[in-house]
């Protein structure tokens, strides 16, 4: 007997068919599984996908990839850095004076590249644009 013959295939249908309507529960949880399990794997899809697009996004936003920072060797410091953006919390405001610049965290001397350095960034060939960057720690500032 072949399991593949009309007349075979036309029994098992109708086995189907027929216990669809005698165990009416099993068949309605059966197919709410089924919908839901489908419903989970496209938006679990989706959500990754949507995911991975809005990083990649941000990452653009913030970083172009023909972009190029340029800084000094010296001066940086960013030990110094960290340490004004993280220390120093819930202590009062001190001022900051040549003499007492280094006790004081976020408080160092900015070194910059001097603007003839930046002029002759400004013409080199394929160059768009040249912005210094500057970096303020405003937790406890006061310009006087």
């Amino acid at each position: 007997m072949n399991l593949l013959s009309p007349s075979v295939l036309r029994d098992l249908f109708m086995d189907v068919f027929l216990n669809l309507f005698r165990k009416k529960l099993r068949a309605l949880l059966t197919m709410t599984g089924v919908i839901i399990g489908a419903f989970l794997v496209v938006l679990i899809l989706s959500l990754s996908h949507g995911l991975s697009e809005f990083l990649d996004q941000q990452v653009r936003a913030v970083w172009d990839e023909r972009m190029i920072k340029v800084r000094l060797k010296k001066g940086g410091a960013p030990e110094k850095m960290a340490k004004g953006l993280f220390g120093g919390l819930g202590e009062p405001p001190q001022e900051v004076k040549k003499d007492n610049e280094e006790e004081i965290p976020g408080a160092f001397k900015f070194r910059h590249i001097p603007h003839a350095s930046i002029e002759k960034l400004r013409k080199i060939d394929g160059v768009m644009e040249v912005q210094p960057e500057i970096w303020v720690m405003p937790r406890s500032m006061q310009v006087k």
